[in-house]
């Protein structure tokens, strides 16, 4: 896919005129239209329709341009990152996610925390398996793991990050999808499915459950078949944790919060005590902690 042609779509998204995007980016309102015109070829889909005298974009179009907009600046911000690299002048600190929306959820305070302190450091975050985290912290393989479930081997501390919430999966046709919140009674009437990640033994999904007298005929390993049997059972709820902001959410079913008494759950940076954390991950986590709920880390 072409970069340039990439940049031309979001200029255009952006202005809403043929004209005035072809002056910014300094081509002819031909060329912008060629580009526009093998994009739509590429992606499979119309980015823009006529709209009065202009364009406007279409629903595809809007929900490609958000995309996009995350992979372009990824995209520069690697290669200034690599550039740094190249000169010597970066760390790196590896960070293993156990779900993606956690590093959707971290990239805006690493970005800021970039921003703010200008430090030369890259972040890398992969794929997490949580049976192997301690020992790939241990032994300096990762230098932290984002998680929803604390540790308790004492040789490991944990520092809150994102906040999270309950939130309940259902058919976008259900009568509860029309609701603002869900209250836990009404969870009753629901065939309950669960994230197999989140409802491990001792998880803050369990004790909800049971603490509701509530139980879930089972649970998924893939969140994309999870949402594919609410997508398809008007009967069916998936109960489920996420970011209780500005993370994405799953597409094709409605997401509707589930009022607890205790509404917040987090996921946590988990890190190794002492000496052996990265001074540059503690700063990070300062400025993290200010940013999230207004604390400095303790």
């Amino acid at each position: 896919m072409n970069v340039s042609h990439l940049r031309y779509f979001l200029k255009l998204l952006h202005t809403g005129s043929y004209t005035e995007a072809s002056r910014q980016l300094y081509i002819t309102q031909p060329a912008l239209s060629s580009a526009i015109k093998a994009l739509e070829s590429e992606v499979g889909f119309p980015l823009f329709k006529k709209s009065g005298r202009g364009i406007a974009p279409t629903n595809e179009g809007i929900a490609f341009g958000k995309r996009v907009a995350i992979a372009l600046r990824e995209l520069d911000e690697g290669v200034a990152e690599g550039r740094a690299t190249h000169s010597g002048n970066t760390e790196n600190l590896v960070i293993g996610i156990e779900r993606v929306e956690q590093g959707f959820c971290m990239t805006p305070l690493i970005r800021g925390y970039k921003k703010q302190t200008g430090a030369p450091v890259h972040f890398m975050l992969v794929k997490c398996d949580r049976d192997f985290r301690t020992e790939k912290l241990l032994t300096g393989e990762w230098d932290a793991v984002c998680t929803l479930t604390p540790p308790l081997d004492s040789r490991l501390q944990a520092t809150k990050l994102i906040p999270y919430r309950f939130y309940l999966l259902l058919h976008s046709h259900s009568e509860l999808a029309r609701q603002k919140s869900i209250v836990p009674d009404q969870l009753q009437s629901l065939t309950l499915i669960t994230y197999h990640a989140d409802a491990e033994k001792g998880s803050a999904t369990e004790r909800f459950l049971v603490s509701q007298n509530l139980a879930a005929i089972a649970d998924y390993e893939d969140e994309g078949a999870l949402t594919s049997v609410v997508r398809n059972n008007r009967s069916y709820g998936a109960l489920v944790l996420l970011p209780a902001k500005d993370a994405p959410r799953p597409e094709g079913v409605a997401t509707v919060p589930v009022a607890t008494d205790d509404p917040d759950f987090w996921a946590y940076l988990v890190t190794p005590v002492g000496a052996e954390c990265p001074e540059s991950l503690n700063l990070f986590l300062s400025y993290a902690c200010k940013e999230t709920y207004g604390n400095s880390r303790s």
